[in-house]
């Protein structure tokens, strides 16, 4: 369990693997680019308040991206931003 600053325990989210759903589509674009291309990723896992992608390009931290996530096997549809919160590189 994690802890937050209240010290009040919170159970983390479940994360659902995705790595081998092949129907699964994602498409990235940089925000602050113009005609930015869109960004090579793989969807390694999703949550209620996240997703884990391995990208071919390092961001930011806190770089806003526009975001499209598709797998219809699981009836999952995202469009939006997200914000780069966690950075790990291989």
């Amino acid at each position: 369990m994690k802890v937050d600053s209240d010290i009040n325990l919170v159970t983390p989210e479940p994360r659902i693997s995705v790595k081998q759903e092949e129907d699964t589509h994602i498409t990235i674009a940089r925000r602050d680019h113009d005609n930015s291309e869109p960004i090579s990723a793989e969807l390694i896992d999703i949550s209620h308040h996240g997703a884990k992608l391995g990208m071919t390009i390092c961001p930011r931290f806190q770089e806003s991206l526009s975001l499209q996530i598709d797998i219809p096997s699981r009836d999952v549809h995202y469009e939006g931003v997200a914000l780069v919160r966690n950075i790990r590189s291989n």
